[in-house]
């Protein structure tokens, strides 16, 4: 099993998505920060992950939901989302920590 540290290591800012195929808001919710990362942020690596695949690493890091997004900065977690998570306020996020790590 991978660790968070290993997925995200050649990444300082990384997006960590943990879903379900059988969750529907998963589905939308991860078109949706697709399109933001593409759009907006297109060096930061979104790493999807299949809950059923990552046990694991779900229990580790307390992952109860789908979705689940973590917000990673050098391998660790700045900031959670779940379902009903707000796009420009996940931008907002990302936005404000390139800014706090290019300092």
């Amino acid at each position: 099993m991978q660790s968070i540290r290993e997925l995200t290591e050649n990444a300082p800012i990384a997006l960590l998505y943990f879903f379900s195929e059988d969750c529907a808001p998963c589905l939308m919710l991860r078109k949706k920060l697709k399109d933001l990362l593409q759009e907006r942020f297109p060096d930061i690596p979104f790493i999807l992950l299949e809950g059923k695949n990552y046990q694991e690493l779900m229990q580790e890091h307390m992952i109860v939901s789908f979705p689940t997004v973590l917000l990673m900065a050098d391998g660790r977690e700045f900031r959670r989302y779940g379902l009903y998570s707000n796009i420009p306020s996940i931008a907002d996020d990302i936005a404000r920590l390139e800014k706090l790590m290019s300092n």
